[in-house]
């Protein structure tokens, strides 16, 4: 074999291997769902109720009781003065009266090795619409909160 083949092998042996490690990276990270009926670690029926409360607080303007749900990495994005601003943000700062929750779909997501449970909601309001997913860590803190 010459050099010139050894040394060319060796490059692709080398590209292969941080190719191979690079998507395994990427496939630990990636989210990977599954029916939250299957979960040993969380409950449906206190997955949708604890949704239920917080999207009824934020709703309601009781910022400080949504960050009292919140992880700790949660409160350092989103505060009192974040959630009020968020909602002033939207196409109307007064929902009005919560007239419902559609169908909640929850899910269990493994991301990175932790264990999530997201919720997506559409809930009516009197004056609007507002799409919810919420996500909460294995002690049921709230680690995601989107709207729009």
């Amino acid at each position: 074999m010459t050099a010139k083949r050894k040394k060319t092998l060796i490059i692709w042996a080398v590209v292969l291997a941080a190719v191979l490690i690079v998507g395994a990276v990427v496939y630990w990270n990636f989210p990977k769902m599954s029916d939250i009926s299957e979960s040993a670690v969380f409950d449906e029926a206190l997955v949708s109720e604890t949704a239920k409360e917080i999207i009824t607080l934020y709703g309601d303007d009781e910022y400080e009781a949504v960050v009292e749900y919140m992880t700790d990495d949660m409160k350092s994005v989103l505060n009192v003065a974040t959630l009020s601003i968020s909602k002033a943000q939207l196409a109307t700062a007064d929902f009005g009266e919560l007239l419902s929750f559609g169908q909640m779909y929850i899910s269990e997501v493994k991301q990175g090795g932790e264990l999530f449970a997201m919720v997506q909601v559409n809930v009516s309001y009197a004056n609007t619409g507002i799409a919810y997913t919420l996500t909460f860590d294995e002690e049921m803190k709230l680690a995601g909160f989107y709207l729009k």
